[in-house]
């Protein structure tokens, strides 16, 4: 995986950490996984921080993302954009929740499907 460093690719609201060797590489296949094309593709900025992540199960964690490099993910309960700077979030894992109710809330959700099945 040496030479591999980590791009932000950003699009249609959404975005993905790819690692290329090379910009032009890192934004197709970005766009690739945000299902864009090329040419839709907003940014793609390098991410010299993260490119010790390369290769590593799971990539980069969502929570080092929103607490660290200003990005936002959906309230796995409510799906409303949670940011660093929202009081109360709470993370389950490398999951963000908006509120410790909506963390509650998910998980009794999860419980009764889990039940159902």
């Amino acid at each position: 995986m040496s030479g591999l460093k980590a791009y932000s690719v950003q699009g249609n609201e959404y975005g993905v950490i790819a690692f290329a060797r090379f910009n032009v590489v890192a934004r197709r296949e970005g766009g690739n996984e945000l299902n864009i094309e090329f040419g839709d593709v907003e940014s793609c900025r390098r991410m010299p921080a993260l490119d010790g992540f390369a290769g590593q199960p799971g990539g980069v964690p969502m929570k080092l993302l929103v607490e660290d490099h200003g990005w936002s993910q959906e309230c796995g309960y409510c799906e409303r954009r949670v940011y660093s700077d929202e009081l109360g979030r709470v993370w389950d894992d490398d999951q963000v929740y908006c509120s410790a109710e909506h963390l509650a809330k998910g998980a009794d959700y999860r419980a009764k499907i889990l039940e159902g099945q």
